[in-house]
C-alpha cells in the first residue's frame, strides 16, 4: 500500500505542508505552563487556535507537548488548551490526534475527557530498565497495555466536547 500520510513535527510552514503528494498530519507543540497561571493558559489557547487556522489545509493536527527537539519527551501538557482551542474550531473536532506523555495509565482518561478521535504514543511504550526509560526501545507488554486501555476507553460513552 505504501505511505498514506506524512506526520510532520518540524518547523514547516503551512505552505510547506502542501504539495507533498500525501495528506499531512501536522504536529503542534503545546507549551508546559505553570500550574494555576490562567493568563498563560488563555494565551497558549489563543496561540493554538491561531495554529489551527494556519494549518487548516492539513489533513489533521497532532497535539504534542513542547520539548527540546521535536517530540518524544514523554511529557504531558494541560489538556484544557486542546479542549478550548477545539471548541472554537468545530470543523477540527474529528481531525486531530492527541499525543504527549500518553501511556496506559493516562490514555483512557484522555480519550474520555477530550473525546479524542485518535491517539499517538511513543515514549509511553518504551522499555523500562531499573525504572528508567530506554529511549527508542519499545516494550511489547507496555504496547499491549496501551492498546487494551484504548480499547476499553472506546467502549465507554464519549463526552460531548
Amino acid at each position: 500500500m505504501g505511505l498514506s500520510h506524512l506526520q510532520l513535527h518540524g518547523d514547516e510552514t503551512p505552505e510547506e505542508c502542501l504539495g507533498l503528494g500525501r495528506p499531512v498530519v501536522k504536529a503542534v507543540r503545546i507549551r508546559n505552563l505553570a500550574k494555576g497561571d490562567m493568563g498563560a493558559l488563555s494565551a497558549e489557547t489563543r496561540r493554538v487556535e491561531g495554529l489551527l487556522d494556519q494549518y487548516a489545509a492539513c489533513q489533521a493536527i497532532l497535539f504534542d507537548s513542547d520539548s527540546q527537539g521535536f517530540g518524544g519527551s514523554g511529557q504531558s501538557f494541560d489538556w484544557r488548551i486542546v479542549k478550548e482551542a477545539l471548541a472554537n474550531a468545530p470543523l477540527r473536532r474529528a481531525t486531530w490526534v492527541l499525543s504527549g506523555g500518553l501511556e496506559s495509565g493516562s490514555v483512557a482518561r484522555a480519550i474520555a475527557e477530550l473525546s479524542a478521535p485518535c491517539v499517538d504514543v511513543s515514549s509511553g511504550v518504551e522499555r523500562l530498565e531499573a525504572g528508567l526509560v530506554v529511549k527508542g526501545q519499545k516494550d511489547a507488554d507496555r504496547i499491549k497495555a496501551f492498546v487494551s486501555a484504548v480499547r476499553a476507553a472506546d467502549q465507554l460513552p464519549m463526552r460531548e466536547t
